[in-house]
């Protein structure tokens, strides 16, 4: 690699994932692809999510006379779709892929209907931003649902949560109970999902399966054609406890998919919305404000300023847009360097370029009307490679958000020690990004159950 050439690094854009759509909502999906897009170099995409996400659908819906942001980038060439087949080049080509034979299957309702009327939007930004940007294709050497099998097991199937539950006596309580409910899904009934799976893919699990057998388990009847939305397992699950364990656990299944995939990619990964005191499968490779700080490690934190993200998704897109273009190249630029080399000195261009992108952008604003981000930069651990940056509001609360943002962000540090199994040798780093919810009171941020983060976890180098 020479000095001037660009190490493209993914961010696995998991917003989309319509398993999620009943449990983020369209202004999580629309947040977190604008902060993709602003500060990510590129956003990689699953390729059935583009034509089976309702919260895209939406997405699209919200613009019917004139392209969508998602359409913007994607022509653009910053969204990247994700091919498992290495002939595809059109949409249409990995939309026939899939429906073969040890894929979903030809009976597989693949496309969602909420996805029709805008088959042909989708497939017209995509395939003109692959003649700009080759797509991505999965790597041909692993298994996705071997990976994805493994993942489970070594997540789920286990007496107790993670070492990391404990740390906070509220997790400890909250999750007694849902671990105890859910040790019928976690165990049994994944199982019979890799039974079932085997005779298209054997050897591994696919998520459709558990979710169409977890409908079973509350009375949906069970069907190859499709899936059980979020919205209808949560709704046929007896009582308020079943509910929440049902929930909480297509979460858990869900997180596990994204790692899985992030893993096999090589790339970063993207949680919409985590809830620090139910979805502690990730503490164990991200330090909460529950627990306590580890050692510093290598990277550093950006603080700046944007215009609140409502503002900034009510500009037209072509704008929107050409904020990326016209402001944030001295951004990126220091942020491909030093990710190829991270030093002190490369460290501090980024600070600036992104503190000087934010104001840019901020121009037009009074100050007062501006809302905090904290972008994260850390070296990756497991490869030795830097990670992915990636920033987010912090929806607020004036001054005192600002000083819980400081003490919160110092609590949220790089990745010290990856577990054991299969993630020690390709977790790379961590990178956090924090977004409190709004309430009555500021205090309300330091309530575990009302705060969330958005995470992003890097995987290694991908090029």
């Amino acid at each position: 690699m020479t000095e001037n050439s660009h190490t493209v690094t993914y961010s696995l854009f998991n917003a989309a994932d319509d398993l999620l759509a009943d449990l983020i909502g369209l202004g999580t999906f629309e947040e977190s692809l604008l902060m993709n897009v602003l500060f990510q170099d590129k956003i990689l995409v699953h390729e059935s999510v583009l034509f089976n996400s309702t919260l895209l659908a939406r997405h699209l819906g919200g613009s019917p006379d004139k392209e969508s942001l998602f359409e913007h980038a994607a022509r653009k060439g910053f969204v990247t779709p994700a091919y498992r087949n290495r002939g595809c080049e059109r949409l249409e080509d990995a939309y026939q892929a899939m429906l073969r034979p040890g894929v979903y299957g030809p009976t597989y309702r693949l496309q969602h209907p909420d996805m029709a009327p805008f088959k042909f939007r989708v497939e017209a930004a995509i395939d003109a931003g692959v003649k700009k940007e080759k797509p991505f294709y999965w790597p041909e050497t692993r298994s996705l649902s071997a990976g994805y099998l493994a993942t489970l097991r070594q997540m789920l199937q286990r007496d107790a949560p993670s070492d990391a539950a404990e740390f906070h006596p509220d997790r400890q309580a909250h999750l007694k109970f849902i671990w105890q409910d859910t040790r019928r899904w976690r165990y049994d009934l994944i199982e019979e999902a890799a039974r079932r799976t085997a005779a298209r893919d054997p050897g591994g699990v696919q998520r459709t399966e558990i979710v169409r057998l977890l409908g079973a388990s509350v009375g949906i009847p069970y069907g190859e054609a499709s899936a059980p939305s979020t919205a209808e397992l949560v709704d046929r699950a007896g009582g308020e406890q079943e509910k929440l364990a049902m929930s909480v656990f297509i979460k858990w299944i869900s997180q596990c998919h994204h790692l899985n995939q992030a893993q096999l990619f090589g790339t970063a990964m993207n949680f919409p919305a985590y809830h620090v005191d139910q979805d502690f499968l990730m503490d164990s490779l991200l330090r909460t404000p529950l627990d306590a700080a580890p050692a510093p490690g290598l990277g550093f934190r950006c603080d700046a300023w944007l215009p609140p993200i409502a503002q900034l998704l009510s500009i037209d897109v072509d704008r929107l847009i050409g904020l990326r273009e016209d402001l944030g190249g001295p951004y990126l630029k220091a942020l491909d360097e030093w990710n190829r080399n991270p030093s002190e000195d490369r460290a501090a261009s980024v600070n600036t370029q992104l503190k000087d992108y934010c104001r840019k952008i901020s121009v037009n604003y009074e100050e007062k009307h501006l809302d905090p981000i904290v972008a994260r930069f850390s070296v990756g651990l497991g490869q030795g490679m830097p990670a992915v940056v990636l920033g987010a509001a912090i929806k607020g609360f004036g001054d005192e958000a600002k000083t819980l943002a400081g003490q919160f962000m110092h609590n949220v540090d790089m990745l010290k020690h990856v577990p054991m199994g299969v993630f020690a040798t390709v977790v790379a780093g961590a990178v956090a990004t924090v977004k409190f919810v709004k309430h009555k009171k500021a205090r309300a941020a330091l309530s575990p159950v009302q705060r969330e983060l958005e995470v992003t976890v890097a995987y290694g180098e991908s090029s």
